[in-house]
């Protein structure tokens, strides 16, 4: 801090702090609650919204502290400070967090009061108070607690805007439990704003405070987008994509949905959906981007190119999935592992191309021959009719259910 910078912190009470902020709400403006805690807490104080851009700072000028001086020049922190300040003091909480003191990190140079602005289950913002080299009394936390109320209190009056009805219209259409003339209702609203054909991509996160925050960062820039609309759904970035062409996805299309897929990578990789034109289908949709993420390994994996991957994963998910397996199977790996034996590996190839010799010998490295005297030996040894279609539809699904289930292993 400046040392020409003068700032005078003494202990105050909750009383004190609920009878000046609730009476700095008469002027229904964030201004004035802001202004009055500085004067409150005696130092600089910053409020932000949900995305750190700045609301408002008391005093609006430069203090000598690279953070504040940062929001007195610019109105808003880079990405990389927000994830340096999100790790650092978020990423094990859940969900929201409650004021708390950190004289270490990135407030190592100015000790602070960090609090988080939230209203049910959304962020509003966040606020700085600035103690620097001043004493920490014991009842700064509560009286942080109660500029919290009151700054919650007046943005959540001041955030009656089209976006955030579109959003929650977006969450309406997701959860079937809101009733068919709610979601009809929503997806009436939304249609009006965001013209079809759509697309649904979700995002995957954390529940930890810094993956939530983060996440409704990324769902307002989102909404931003006049085709986009993104809301928080099941611990998901969900977005709506409008004026989708045609019922398969355009080069330029994707490569539009890359890029937006690309800017949520700090959540995770994200799934697409078919195109669809209805939003009473929303939730169907959802389920196709989910599992099509949970399958596919790219920034961005689509449904039709995933399938079938994503029935096994949604069954591997309510059901345990080895009673679906051919007998033979385990008995093949068992054998391999006692006879140094690739028969697994072998028939695995051989189902999952289709039955197609000269591809998997290919695929295999072995020659034509090698390869059928191997599937000739399966035959005997487990007595297993390769070529029966029946028997050839139940191997397919085994080996592709066996993916699955090794790859919900490695991700645990």
């Amino acid at each position: 801090m400046n040392s020409e910078t003068k700032f005078s912190h003494t202990r105050r009470t909750t009383e004190e702090a609920y009878r000046l902020f609730f009476n700095a709400l008469g002027s229904h403006t964030a201004a004035a609650v802001v202004e009055q805690a500085a004067e409150f807490f005696g130092v600089p104080v910053i409020v932000t919204d949900e995305h750190y851009r700045l609301i408002h700072m008391c005093p609006d000028t430069e203090i000598g502290e690279k953070v504040y001086d940062s929001y007195h020049r610019r109105s808003v922190l880079n990405e990389a400070e927000i994830r340096l300040f999100q790790e650092t003091y978020l990423s094990n909480v859940k969900y929201f967090y409650e004021p708390f003191y950190s004289n270490t990190g990135p407030a190592e140079a100015m000790p602070r009061i960090f609090g988080e602005l939230h209203s049910k289950d959304k962020i509003l913002g966040h606020f700085s108070i600035n103690l620097g080299d001043q004493e920490l009394y014991d009842t700064d936390i509560a009286c942080a607690a109660v500029f919290q109320k009151a700054m919650e209190y007046v943005l959540t009056e001041n955030s009656r805007s089209s976006d955030t009805r579109l959003a929650r219209c977006l969450n309406d259409l997701l959860t079937l439990s809101a009733g068919i003339s709610l979601r009809s209702y929503s997806a009436e609203l939304i249609a009006k704003s965001i013209p079809g054909n759509y697309a649904l991509m979700v995002t995957p996160i954390g529940s930890s405070a810094s993956q939530q925050a983060y996440a409704a960062m990324k769902t307002n820039e989102i909404c931003q987008n006049e085709r986009m609309l993104s809301t928080l759904h099941q611990n998901c970035i969900v977005t709506l994509i409008g004026s989708i062409g045609s019922d398969t996805y355009t080069d330029a299309e994707r490569t539009e949905l890359e890029k937006a897929a690309a800017g949520l990578t700090s959540a995770g990789n994200s799934g697409l959906s078919t195109p669809f034109a209805n939003l009473m289908t929303l939730p169907d949709h959802f389920n196709e981007a989910f599992l099509a993420r949970a399958t596919g390994t790219a920034v961005l994996n689509l449904f039709t190119e995933e399938m079938p991957a994503p029935l096994f994963e949604a069954l591997c998910r309510r059901l345990n999935a080895s009673i679906f397996m051919h007998p033979a199977i385990a008995r093949i790996r068992e054998y391999d592992t006692d006879n140094d034996t690739d028969y697994f590996k072998t028939l695995r190839s051989y189902s999952l191309n289709m039955h197609n010799k000269e591809n998997t010998a290919r695929a295999l490295h072995i020659h034509r021959n090698t390869l059928l005297y191997r599937l000739n030996r399966i035959a005997e040894l487990f007595n297993l009719d390769i070529e029966d279609a029946r028997t050839a539809l139940i191997l397919l699904n085994s080996f592709q259910l066996q993916d699955t289930l090794e790859a919900r292993a490695k991700s645990k």
